[in-house]
């Protein structure tokens, strides 16, 4: 896991600054703490952060030859798999670090490459002797990456501070994309707060020429439906098959590994499979709970449970109002631009307490949106399964999002009053800005697959794994979802709303796996979100907190 930034000049005789570009990458300590790497030429600068994970000696970067350069972020889980395949190819490989699968595989096929990976990834590559550029973020969304681009640069990184600190100029707020935040609680891609910023959305390419100065942006990846055994035993045998597999790719580290452990389905199950693999008394695992007279926001007692019923070590800490204050200016510093999400801050707490250990963990993030976690959520999507939205105007989708909660504070029509917000959302969900034609390509959809599709191409990127991903790369933690693991993704989309929802039980298909695992009295029990006792603590403390917002509007 790291974190980078690069510059590409118009002019091939524009140098690089290279205290400037320093400068930029240095404002990514926090991702990238072990080492650090720059390399310039020819109008072009790379520089790089490294958390080290795989093959602690290797892997450092940028990575480059005499035509090739690569800054990457992120983890190839199947990397020993496809070094068979760049032997196959005659391609030469000297580590054991996926960043160098990934840099030979990138030279010699380019974007045809990119369907073989599987992982969490975000890359910028340059080939020095056609001058173009090519830049991709994982199907998922897991690793982010922001760009810019005027009349005569380009730059690009891991966060939004390395852009702006590079650029050192005055840019326009993008009133769009305040539209958005206002509506959803969070920016959708492809904007930033800035105008001229942009996301390269999840499962998307962008590909630059640096000669003629054109780019192109690309979907690589979109949702495959594959084949579900109609037998519902059958089919969460297979889901077993896959999930596990996929938890065993992530196992692999150089470096101490664990599990973050709410107690819920999700977490459990990680917890289960992971330990299974590693062995009796093997995994570390991490819980968080809240100060307050209220159960439901302590569920430390069913994760302490589920750590002893699967022989883990077992951490913990209680965040309390204290936590709260503290932190509410310290985690703004890792999102750059307005972000609604309280979860932020128990789990910035979870991340550094993870951290005095441990430099990867495993998280369950993606179980709700592929299951149908949310109860209140997609209810109305149950309620009308046997249907599916067919080709109709604007009307028909603004209705679907007001009622799937896709735009939870406002209604659809009135959040979505201006013509560009409505084609972004368009463009986010469907991949099109005509939602007729997204519907005639995916049929097999019924109304509540439809909600989890809309929820995974749009809140999952951009909100929910966005704070995971912010506040565990503040504490130089890395974190690996095997639920995000495409495969799992197909698997689980392809599945009938019957397999997800029986009766009263949402997240059925979940419920029952997780209960093949144990402990069931962790896993019968109603959900609990990852969210802190806000208003008694809003209420306990509101004179500190209106003091605290004085004092940022005087500075």
């Amino acid at each position: 896991m790291c974190g980078f930034v690069g510059v590409i000049f118009k002019n091939p005789d524009q140098a690089v600054d290279r205290s400037r570009l320093t400068a930029a990458r240095d404002t990514l300590a926090h991702r990238g703490p072990d080492e650090h790497g720059l390399w310039a030429n020819q109008g072009v600068g790379l520089a790089h952060r490294r958390l080290s994970v795989l093959d602690l000696k290797h892997g450092q970067q940028p990575m480059s030859d005499n035509r090739y350069s690569l800054v990457y972020n992120g983890e190839i889980y199947n990397f020993q798999e496809l070094q068979e395949t760049c032997k196959a190819k005659k391609l030469t490989i000297e580590t054991s670090c996926d960043t160098e699968v990934l840099f030979k595989l990138l030279n010699a096929d380019g974007l045809e490459s990119l369907s073989h990976f599987n992982g969490m990834f975000a890359f910028a590559h340059w080939d020095t002797q056609t001058r173009t550029l090519l830049m991709a973020r994982d199907r998922l969304g897991q690793k982010p990456l922001y760009w810019f681009k005027d009349e005569q640069c380009c730059v690009f990184a891991s966060e939004l501070k390395a852009i702006l600190r590079f650029l050192e100029r005055r840019l326009v707020l993008d009133p769009i994309a305040i539209d958005q935040y206002f509506a959803r609680g969070y920016i959708l891609s492809p904007r930033t707060i800035f105008k001229d910023i942009h996301k390269l959305p999840a499962g998307c390419s962008l590909t630059l020429n640096a000669d003629s100065w054109e780019h192109a942006i690309a979907s690589y990846w979109d949702y495959s439906p594959v084949e579900v055994p109609s037998d519902p035993g059958k089919a969460i045998d297979q889901l077993d098959e896959l999930l596990s597999d996929a938890v065993r790719k992530r196992l692999i580290s150089d470096v101490p590994f664990g599990c973050l452990l709410s107690g819920g389905i999700d977490s459990t199950l990680m917890t289960a499979m992971a330990a299974k693999t590693m062995g009796k008394g093997q995994l570390k695992t991490f819980s968080i709970g809240f100060d307050s007279d209220d159960p439901r926001f302590n569920e430390l007692p069913y994760a302490k449970m589920t750590a002893e019923h699967h022989h883990c070590q077992w951490n913990s800490k209680v965040v309390e109002l204290g936590d709260f204050l503290e932190l509410v200016d310290d985690v703004s510093d890792y999102f750059d631009e307005p972000f609604a999400n309280f979860a932020m801050f128990p789990m910035r707490r979870l991340a550094q307490l993870c951290r005095e250990q441990l430099t990867v963990v495993l998280s369950g993030q993606g179980g709700d949106e592929l299951s149908a976690g949310y109860e209140g959520r997609y209810n109305w999507a149950v309620a009308t399964t046997d249907q599916k939205i067919k080709p109709s105007p604007m009307d028909h989708l603004s209705s679907y999002l007001s009622r799937s909660n896709l735009l939870p504070w406002a209604g659809a029509r009135e959040a979505m009053y201006s013509s560009q917000m409505s084609q972004t959302l368009l463009k986010q969900v469907t991949g099109s800005t005509h939602v007729g034609e997204f519907w005639m390509r995916h049929q097999q959809f019924d109304t509540l697959n439809q909600a989890l599709y809309a929820d995974v191409k749009t809140n999952l990127p951009d909100y929910l794994v966005c704070v995971e991903e912010r506040m565990t790369m503040a504490a130089s933690l890395e974190a690996r979802n095997p639920m995000l693991d495409y495969r799992v993704v197909n698997y689980m989309l392809s599945m009938p709303t019957s397999m997800k929802v029986r009766g009263n039980q949402f997240k059925w298909v979940l419920f029952e796996l997780a209960k093949r695992y144990g402990p069931i009295e962790a896993i019968d029990r109603p959900k609990r979100g990852f969210t802190p006792p806000l208003g008694q603590w809003i209420v306990q403390a509101a004179s500190q907190l209106g003091q605290m917002f004085n004092a940022s509007q005087a500075s």
